[in-house]
């Protein structure tokens, strides 16, 4: 069946594409056209079925009904699940989401800002930001986009955000190692370490081996990129299990590390936790399954999701007129995590 265009909408009533297009864009008043025959324009509209733009039809209700989501890999089960998480709310509330991968790419992330915010005109944002510095979400916040930041925010706490506690879910797991007998632990990381998960997650390693008065070296904490993920982390593996360094636990700050920790480690031909010990900060359904079952810190990602919509519903319901809001105690929630206590630590 052949969609309605402008032009067809146009004839129907007895007018040009141009009044037609002046209607749709909230320009009536602006060009005297009748309240009559705008009323006419949009009868014949939702008669037709025709589609307006997403930015024609939020000049006329306000509403896009269509909401945003920014993440790193839609393809990593720990973004997958928030997404579905944050979808299900939005659909309960009428909402449609828009969901997209930043790749870890700052240059794509801001693209897919502008994209979202500008020509989708989405109602609402949220964005697990791989960005270095404020400016995009400076220019929303001007704009009176409602936005919040997932998983990740900045360190000046500028703006709403949904994360987990990042340094006392690392202190945990490290203090577990240290139970089990590790002392020489290494830490492979992944670009860019500017993120606050990351970030916090090494501080609150160095929490632990403090402590526990266990020297931290530098050398120990590795950083891989996200384009080499797996070459890398076979190198950076290797570099932590030979002499001089002869770590005896390794920390994975999420799971795609962990996973191919895991491989380069069996590659070796070494044992998981009699040679050494593996753990990972995010936990997904593959660690209870592997020989042996990963010890994890697990985050409640459902919730993660679940608060995140809420938020950012809260956002955009403030009086119109209104900025988006700031990193305030009300605008930021901090959820707790939990210790995934398996075999793979001895």
């Amino acid at each position: 069946m052949k969609k309605s265009s402008l032009e067809d909408v146009a004839k129907a009533v007895g007018v040009s594409k141009t009044l037609v297009s002046m209607v749709l864009n909230g320009k009536a008043a602006q060009y005297g056209i009748s309240k009559k025959t705008e009323e006419r324009v949009w009868k014949m509209v939702e008669e037709m079925g025709f589609k307006p733009n997403a930015t024609a039809r939020k000049l006329r209700t306000g509403k896009s009904n269509v909401l945003g989501l920014i993440v790193a890999d839609i393809s990593n089960p720990f973004y997958a699940k928030i997404a579905r998480s944050v979808e299900d709310a939005a659909n309960k509330k009428g909402y449609h989401m828009l969901i997209c991968s930043s790749d870890e790419n700052p240059k794509r992330e801001a693209d897919l800002i502008s994209i979202l915010a500008d020509q989708h005109q989405v109602d609402g944002l949220i964005v697990s930001s791989t960005l270095d510095d404020t400016q995009m979400f400076d220019r929303l916040h001007q704009q009176k986009t409602p936005f919040l930041l997932l998983d990740r925010e900045f360190s000046s706490g500028l703006f709403p955000s949904v994360t987990v506690d990042n340094r006392k879910g690392a202190d945990i797991l490290i203090q577990h190692l240290i139970d089990k007998g590790s002392s020489n632990i290494g830490v492979i990381s992944i670009s860019p370490a500017h993120l606050s998960t990351l970030r916090d997650r090494v501080i609150g390693y160095k929490d632990a081996l403090k402590k526990n008065k266990i020297e931290f070296k530098e050398s120990l904490l590795r950083e891989v990129s996200f384009e080499n993920l797996r070459e890398d982390i076979f190198r950076e593996v290797d570099f932590l299990l030979s002499a001089p360094n002869n770590v005896k636990a390794i920390f994975a700050l999420n799971n795609l590390v962990a996973v191919y920790a895991l491989e380069a480690i069996n590659k070796k031909g070494l044992k998981i936790p009699k040679d050494v010990a593996l753990v990972s900060f995010d936990d997904i359904e593959l660690f209870r399954f592997t020989s042996p079952p990963i010890t994890a810190i697990s985050q409640p990602l459902e919730k993660l999701g679940e608060h995140a919509m809420e938020l950012l519903f809260n956002l955009m319901n403030r009086k119109e007129g209104e900025a988006n809001g700031d990193g305030s105690n009300e605008n930021r929630v901090v959820l707790p995590v939990e210790l995934m206590i398996r075999n793979s630590c001895g």
